[in-house]
């Protein structure tokens, strides 16, 4: 019984030990399974952190694409209403226009009415459009009350820079139309010298233009008296006609004139600044007149006149001067350039750095003028009266003086360079402390004229007379001097004669 007990309670406890195995073997797998499902798990969350971080790292850049997108959208919705308003502001813009078309094209057939109320209102109104000046300055050619030119005149003035260079383009017109003229009288065999003459036309322009069938200027009525007793009945009807189209060229060009007289003066209250280009002036008066750096190029001006004017740093550039006067003017630092001056004057003016280069002057006359520290380059003078004038300190190149009175003028303290004086009166001048070089005194007679303290080299003389003149510590070197006579009141004190011919 016992026996059997004890095999009982073993068999028990092996039971149990067994049991208690599995037990723990099934544990063990729960284990084993919770750890891999917790790898599992920990595997997903860090895939899941994966993407998220992913996901992190894009946003900025959809956020900035969205952005982006949104301006874009913003732009092209900005653009289109910018567009549109553009396309509407265009169309009102055209219809304004048309409208202003219409109501100019209404006034402008005013402005040719002959009843002067209307065409006065028709000034007024064509004044609010400045595309309308051409047309309002145009009708100056044709208009004969005084009233009317007067009105014009006060409309132009509200704008001066515009309606300036317009009115010089119109006296250009009128240039070419009176060209036509003397070139139609040069077909009827009259001289073209006679018609330059009572004309009052510059002879080398008209020779220019008739070669290129363009024409030239100014004609006097009084003038207009050319010999027919040669023409047969059909030239002397032309000759009627061209003396009727002349008169009315002239009307016009003294209507533009006058306005253009008065446009002038308000630009130089104004201390407006004008460029000139291929302007006419004929029979105008320019008085005090402030013209500080203006500039005219390509100019006629016959008879024509600036006095008492401010014409400082002025230039004047390839024009042509006949009966054109400078008188009382201030001149520093005036230029004239390529010109040709003919008949004219230059008087009692005063001015330092004048700078004259390839001009023509015959019988200008330069009396009474200071013009010093300048320089001449390259000029004629032919005829000229240079008496009381000053020139002193100043360079002096390639000039031929020909036939010139120097009485009483100073060129002292001045360099002299490839000059010729020829024909000339020099009496009581004073050429003191100057230098000359490679220059030229022909067929003269020197009277009471000062030489001290000068240099002369390479110098040529043939046919000279000093009167009462000194040569005062003069250098002579390298000179060949023929013909050339001096008084016994000439003065020759400490005279240098180097390597120099005296015959």
């Amino acid at each position: 019984m016992k026996k059997s007990i004890y095999i009982l309670l073993i068999i028990m406890s092996f039971t149990l030990i067994l049991n208690s195995k599995d037990l723990q073997n099934q544990k063990d797998k729960t284990i084993i399974i919770e750890n891999n499902l917790q790898t599992k798990k920990i595997s997903l969350e860090i895939e899941k952190l994966k993407k998220e971080t992913k996901t992190i790292s894009l946003t900025p850049w959809l956020q900035s694409g969205t952005l982006i997108a949104a301006l874009i959208a913003a732009a092209i919705s900005l653009f289109t209403a910018t567009r549109s308003q553009r396309i509407q502001a265009k169309s009102l813009d055209n219809q304004v226009q048309q409208q202003e078309r219409e109501r100019m094209s209404n006034l402008l057939k005013e402005l040719g009415s002959e009843q002067v109320p209307v065409k006065t209102a028709a000034i007024q109104a064509l004044s609010e459009y400045e595309s309308s000046y051409p047309f309002i300055i145009n009708s100056l050619r044709t208009e004969t009350d005084q009233g009317v030119i007067s009105l014009i005149s006060k409309v132009l003035k509200k704008n001066t820079k515009l309606c300036i260079p317009i009115l010089i383009e119109e006296t250009c017109v009128l240039h070419q139309e009176k060209m036509n003229i003397a070139s139609a009288l040069i077909t009827l065999k009259i001289d073209r010298k006679n018609i330059c003459s009572k004309l009052d036309l510059v002879n080398e322009q008209l020779q220019e233009w008739f070669k290129t069938k363009y024409n030239q200027r100014n004609i006097s009525i009084n003038n207009f008296d050319f010999d027919s007793t040669q023409l047969n009945i059909a030239e002397e009807e032309n000759l009627t006609e061209l003396e009727n189209n002349w008169k009315k060229i002239n009307s016009s060009y003294n209507n533009l004139a006058t306005v253009l007289e008065e446009l002038f003066t308000l630009a130089s209250r104004k201390n407006e600044v004008h460029l000139i280009k291929n302007g006419f002036f004929y029979n105008i008066k320019f008085n005090n007149l402030n013209l500080e750096n203006w500039k005219f190029e390509n100019c006629n001006f016959i008879n024509t006149s600036f006095t008492s004017c401010n014409l400082r740093n002025i230039q004047f550039s390839f024009i042509i001067g006949r009966n054109f006067g400078i008188k009382d003017c201030n001149v520093n630092n005036i230029s004239l350039f390529n010109s040709t001056i003919k008949k004219s004057y230059f008087k009692n003016s005063k001015g330092k750095k004048l700078k004259f280069e390839n001009g023509i002057f015959y019988e200008v006359d330069f009396s009474g003028s200071n013009i010093r520290y300048s320089n001449y380059i390259n000029c004629q003078l032919t005829q000229c009266n240079l008496e009381g004038s000053m020139w002193a300190k100043s360079i002096f190149e390639k000039m031929d003086f020909y036939s010139c009175n120097f009485k009483a003028s100073f060129f002292q303290e001045s360099i002299y360079e490839k000059i010729s004086i020829v024909k000339s009166q020099i009496k009581t001048a004073k050429f003191i402390n100057s230098t000359f070089s490679d220059s030229k005194f022909l067929s003269m007679q020197v009277e009471r004229t000062n030489f001290n303290d000068s240099s002369f080299t390479n110098i040529k003389t043939n046919r000279l007379e000093f009167v009462k003149s000194n040569f005062d510590r003069v250098k002579l070197i390298s000179s060949e001097l023929k013909n050339t006579n001096a008084d016994a009141d000439t003065t020759f004190v400490n005279f240098d004669n180097i390597n120099s011919n005296i015959s």
